[in-house]
């Protein structure tokens, strides 16, 4: 399980964040994207630099 945050191929200032972790949590709080994962730090990043979010895990609560 894991969370990435990769530069868009071509484009120096924007991210593709990946997230492969059922157990993850977004939000989204002072124009900041935040990722929460049980047993790893925190990660975030500004909204405006997220090119693209990709989900290919998720679990319903």
């Amino acid at each position: 399980m894991s969370i990435r945050i990769n530069p868009a191929p071509g484009v120096m200032s924007y991210h593709i964040v990946s997230i492969d972790a059922p157990s993850c949590s977004l939000s989204c709080k002072d124009r900041q994207l935040t990722c929460r994962v049980d047993g790893e730090p925190t990660k975030s990043l500004p909204l405006e630099d997220v090119a693209a979010i990709v989900i290919t895990s998720f679990s319903g609560k």
